[in-house]
């Protein structure tokens, strides 16, 4: 699935890049660029992986709801914040923007803040409802 996310997001900047006459050099990248891309990013991926790591593949994807047994989880990284894979994917989707900031299309701001609100309604709807 993270892919699949993935992949539609860099199909849509080859596309409207293209279009545009934009094209992504590395060496024209700010150092605060690639800082909040790094920093964002680390932070991000850390989070998910632990969340994968802490519980497992039936806890990622509703295995209870399907009848599987997942234990209650009390330790990092659910110590830390509300809903760390969620955050863990929006604090990576808003590092790679960084780094394409400069050389994106007028869309990248409304599909990172569309995603990023995606995350937050899936969010409140998993705790308040």
């Amino acid at each position: 699935m993270r892919l699949l996310q993935f992949g539609s997001i860099v199909a849509w900047y080859v596309v409207k890049s293209k279009e545009q006459g934009l094209k992504l050099d590395l060496l024209n990248v700010t150092w605060p660029q690639w800082t909040a891309f790094f920093a964002l990013v680390f932070i991000g991926q850390v989070l998910n992986i632990s969340v994968y790591n802490t519980l497992s593949t039936n806890g990622v994807y509703y295995g209870t709801k399907l009848g599987k047994k997942v234990a209650w989880v009390r330790g990092f990284p659910f110590n830390t914040v509300s809903h760390p894979q969620y955050l863990g994917a929006v604090l990576t989707v808003w590092g790679v923007a960084s780094l394409l900031w400069d050389v994106s299309p007028p869309g990248l701001l409304i599909l990172a803040g569309y995603w990023t609100a995606l995350y937050a309604m899936t969010a409140f709807w998993e705790q308040f409802l």
